[in-house]
């Protein structure tokens, strides 16, 4: 059976597996496994302990070549106010253990939906704010729950699992 990978957001040579969340001592922890372009590089673990995501790699080769990757990337990292007012604010960089994370989110957001679309029609409209999805439940009937909204809202965008 083929594994399902789930491309890193920013990085689509990077790819993660078998990924599985739980909730430790400090948040969210998680195991799965990762990928660059499609072979298997490295575990990586989260204990939600607080610290950082274990990643261990199979080669050191392997390691220099993904860490070359995610620098070519040059992808901005976040950017936060400084506690102390007058200061420069402070950008983390964008690394690896941030493009997990940010995989991860988008995961688990993406398992919530589909949950959700079991029972009910997402949508959005243009102007929602990302990440923003409006419902409607279908008691079984999605194509004529589909259709009022399409009606009452011909620009909705549907979310399909």
């Amino acid at each position: 059976m083929a594994k399902i990978l789930f491309p890193l957001t920013d990085a689509p040579r990077l790819a993660l597996s078998g990924i599985k969340t739980f909730h430790g001592m400090e948040g969210t922890g998680l195991n799965a496994t990762l990928y660059f372009d499609s072979r298997r590089v490295a575990d990586v673990i989260d204990s939600g302990n607080g610290g950082e995501v274990l990643i261990r790699f199979a080669t050191r080769a392997t390691e220099s070549a993904v860490a070359d990757y995610v620098e070519s990337l040059r992808l901005v990292g976040t950017t936060v106010p400084h506690p102390q007012p007058g200061r420069t604010p402070f950008t983390y960089p964008c690394d690896l253990e941030t493009l997990i994370n940010r995989t991860v989110d988008a995961y688990n957001e993406r398992k919530i939906l589909v949950r959700h679309s079991k029972t009910k029609v997402l949508f959005r409209l243009p102007t929602d704010t990302d990440g923003i999805w409006r419902t409607i439940r279908h008691n079984g009937q999605i194509a004529k729950a589909q259709a009022w909204v399409q009606e009452k809202y011909p620009e909705a965008i549907f979310f399909s699992a």
